[in-house]
């Protein structure tokens, strides 16, 4: 409740009772005044206790101590990780040490995120390359980069004439947002596990680090071969985290039970909207912004979720100043996937127009 209508009400009352008119500015309008901000604190906090109280509508820390009671935890960010290769246009005449935290980083201009080495190397004698393991110099997904993108020695290692990423650098994840934390409570008391359904070898893999969802799904064939499906959040799961995941059901699973670990399958979209605003001029960076928006509700699909463009596009008037309306033209309505698909953007092309 909003303090002028409280201080309204005290003031109406007031005169109901006493039959003297009360100045806004007087002493004791001015003392109505403080009492009704005091009210209003208490109207304030009350509506946030009620906000707190259920998982559904908490948020933050409170949200963190539902997903306790559930045994969840926040995914928490990670740093991209991959192999930075260097190269001299002929073979060494001797050893070249390449320390550890060696910097490399990338000519496009809109990435400045570095990446480190994370262990000493060398490029031995006779030879003229090196693979060598880093990580981005940041947390989160903006240290992910696609192959052959770093191309920069920025430490001074003498020697190297080149340096470049032969794969995808990957693994970079942001912490896990109230939305998404959220929803996995939720889903926690809607599907419960008891040690013997589906919900159970989704718990497991989701135990394990960088598994970002999990599916159970009961061979069609053999009720008593269950498949198991899972990715990180980038559509990538590595042959080790799939090893990690085995182990942690070969010890757990049931008796008479097959458990088959795969990775999802990625089904990529393709995305083009129209956003309509008031006025060009204040959203220059809206493309860009829009973009990333839709990317990350993508990117935070679960398996075996559909895409719905206007349920996820409704968060947009928050990210672009003066919007008024969007227009999704691919794609326009529900994209369903199966069980065992996880979505993936391929393309997400966003067009500004002025109302």
């Amino acid at each position: 409740m909003q303090q002028s209508t409280i201080y309204k009400e005290i003031k109406q009352k007031f005169e109901e009772l006493t039959s003297n008119s009360i100045s806004d500015d007087g002493d004791i309008g001015i003392r109505m005044n403080v009492i009704a901000g005091e009210i209003a604190n208490i109207y304030e906090h009350i509506d946030f206790c009620k906000k707190q109280m259920f998982p559904q509508t908490a948020t933050g820390e409170f949200l963190e101590h539902h997903a306790q009671i559930r045994d969840i935890k926040r995914i928490e960010s990670n740093k991209a990780n991959g192999k930075i290769k260097f190269s001299r246009n002929t073979p060494a005449i001797t050893d070249i040490i390449i320390p550890i935290g060696t910097i490399c980083g990338t000519s496009d201009n809109g990435n400045s995120i570095v990446y480190n080495t994370t262990e000493v190397s060398k490029i031995s004698k006779g030879q003229s390359s090196a693979l060598v393991s880093a990580q981005a110099s940041e947390f989160g997904a903006i240290g992910n980069i696609d192959a052959n993108k770093i191309n920069v020695l920025i430490s001074g290692v003498a020697g190297i004439d080149s340096v470049t990423n032969p794969e995808n650098f990957i693994g970079g994840m942001d912490r896990e947002n109230d939305d998404s934390l959220r929803k996995r409570i939720v889903n926690s008391y809607l599907n419960i596990s008891n040690g013997s359904n589906l919900k159970f070898y989704e718990d497991l893999a989701m135990s394990v680090k960088n598994v970002w969802s999990a599916k159970a799904i009961v061979n069609s064939e053999d009720s008593s071969k269950v498949e198991l499906y899972i990715t990180d959040m980038f559509r990538q799961p590595t042959s080790e985290l799939i090893k990690q995941v085995e182990e942690v059901i070969k010890n757990a699973r049931e008796l008479n039970v097959n458990v088959e670990v795969k990775a999802a399958n990625v089904e990529q979209i393709d995305v083009n909207l129209k956003v309509i605003v008031k006025d060009l001029n204040a959203n220059g960076s809206a493309v860009g912004d829009v973009g990333s928006f839709i990317s990350d509700k993508i990117y935070n699909l679960k398996i075996g979720e559909d895409f719905n463009p206007y349920t996820i596009g409704s968060g947009i008037k928050d990210v672009v100043e003066g919007f008024e309306n969007l227009i999704f033209t691919s794609p326009n309505n529900l994209k369903t996937v199966e069980s065992n698909q996880i979505l993936e953007p391929r393309t997400v092309d966003v067009s500004v127009e002025r109302r």
